[in-house]
């Protein structure tokens, strides 16, 4: 069994407005939005397809599938900016690297997931995988309800006398929670 230590410390959100509105926004409004970045930046784009139309408690197995693709996607974006940084400055530098991800509720859209559970288990992804800070972008301001309820879960998940987990109990304390499916917003 493997046992993971986690040391949840909450400086990991900046929530920003992002997502369908920018579907709907004029041309002139999209033009008037960007920045050149100049010199430019190197940006990688993980893309992950999040469980569908689900219906009543999330499963263990779509539990474990969010946790896996998000933690996946976090490693590898963090090795990636490894790589990248060395091949842009011409060295191999061991100097660490401080790695973000902008990330937002992935399936609670059209696919009508639940946003709390979305929120928790990006952090604990983010966590598991050495990521530095997590922005989260939300489309509208209706998000603090959902932050604080992933947050008071967090908080007491990893009490001072709950610091290591095997990972299936981990999955299972969320399992229990009976966090359930949304309605799909037809976006």
């Amino acid at each position: 069994m493997v046992k993971s230590k986690i040391n949840i410390r909450f400086q990991i959100f900046s929530f920003c407005f992002l997502g369908n509105k920018f579907f709907s926004s004029s041309t002139s409004t999209v033009l008037r939005s960007y920045k050149y970045l100049s010199p430019r930046q190197t940006v990688n784009i993980i893309a992950i397809e999040a469980p569908k139309y689900g219906q009543g408690s999330y499963t263990i197995a779509q539990i474990t599938y969010i946790l896996q693709a998000c933690y996946t996607a976090y490693s590898a974006a963090k090795r990636l900016a490894r790589i990248t940084f060395n091949l842009n400055h011409r060295l191999e530098s061991n100097d660490e690297l401080k790695t973000s991800i902008h990330t937002g509720w992935f399936g609670c859209g059209a696919y009508g997931g639940n946003r709390t559970i979305m929120i928790i288990l990006q952090i604990l992804a983010a966590k598991l995988a050495g990521i530095d800070r997590l922005i989260f972008h939300t489309v509208t301001s209706d998000y603090v309800d959902d932050q604080r309820r992933a947050i008071a879960f967090l908080t007491n998940l990893f009490q001072e006398d709950r610091t290591h987990f095997v990972l299936d109990d981990l999955i299972e304390s969320i399992h229990q929670e009976n966090f359930q499916w949304g309605w799909s917003n037809r976006t």
